[in-house]
Formats: structure tokens, C-alpha cells, sequence
């Protein structure tokens, strides 16, 4: 029933209203922290700010984030390790969030995409979602709108 034990991570408003981690010597059970085997989450966008914007919320929930910027990119990290889920902004140099969902499915045919765009209406949702998307969110996601949403994919992945 669960999954694994890990310790309780507590968030403490330091002075200056900064917060910080404080590790509590207790632990407690949660279910689904097996999800991720030990392949990482791909990140890819075309622009610097965005890959480590998103690589560092990726980061912050204990996943391990490898950032490229173009499809090209893609095409060959994908064929040297695999990868548990993807996050693709929908333009990129060379091609688009389509491409990116091609070589995925190519090379790990069960790991998720999903889509972060500038653009938030309801049309380019269900385009990304036919496309073969997991989800699409609109950039800047929230740090926990992202875990949610990968946490989710990372769910769903491990029932098929």
C-alpha cells in the first residue's frame, strides 16, 4: 500500500520572510514517492531563463531534470538513456512540442509530455492533448501546478 518512507520536509518562514527547508527527525509513509525509477524528466526549451525556471521546480520536488533546447536535441538524448516524462514549451528553435512528442514516443513510448505555452486558451489545449500531450499548462506554471500535473502523468504511466 505505500510505496516508501521518506523524511517530513518542513517549510519555515526564516526572518526576512525567506523560507527554508528544515528536515524533521520523524518520517512518515507516502504513497506513490516510487513512482520515478531512476530516469530523469527531460526539460526542453529554447530559451536559458525558461530551461532553469523549469528545471529548478523540477528539482525542488526531488526529480532529476537534463535540459536541452531543440528537437535535434531531443532526438539524441533520447536515443542515448531513457526518460520517465518530458516538459516541452510549444515553440522551439528548430520545430515545435509535435516533434518532440514523435521522439518520445519513438524511443519511450510511455513517457509523457507535457506542454508549456505562452498561450492560454482552450483551442490550443485540446490541439496539444490530441497531439498526443499528457497536459499542456500555461507558462509560467506554478512550481506545484507543474508537480501536480508530472506527479499525475507519472501516476497514470505506472497503471498502464
Amino acid at each position: 500500500m505505500f510505496d516508501s518512507i521518506l523524511p517530513l520536509a518542513i517549510l519555515i518562514e526564516a526572518p526576512g520572510g525567506r523560507p527554508r527547508n528544515v528536515q524533521s527527525p520523524s518520517r512518515i509513509y507516502v504513497m506513490g514517492a516510487n513512482m520515478l525509477d531512476s530516469s530523469p524528466i527531460l526539460i526542453i526549451s529554447g530559451e536559458n531563463e525558461h530551461r532553469a525556471q523549469l528545471a529548478d521546480y523540477v528539482t525542488k520536488v526531488g526529480m532529476n531534470p537534463v535540459c536541452c533546447e531543440t528537437v535535434a536535441d531531443v532526438r539524441a538524448l533520447v536515443k542515448s538513456q531513457p526518460f520517465c516524462a518530458a516538459v516541452s514549451e510549444d515553440e522551439l528553435p528548430d520545430g515545435d512540442f509535435r516533434a518532440v512528442i514523435g521522439e518520445m514516443r519513438r524511443h519511450s513510448a510511455h513517457s509523457p509530455v507535457v506542454v508549456v505555452s505562452r498561450r492560454d486558451d482552450w483551442d490550443f489545449y485540446l490541439s496539444a492533448v490530441r497531439m498526443g500531450a499528457f497536459d499542456s499548462v500555461a507558462f509560467p506554471p506554478t512550481p506545484g501546478e507543474l508537480e501536480r500535473v508530472l506527479w499525475t502523468a507519472l501516476r497514470e504511466v505506472k497503471r498502464s
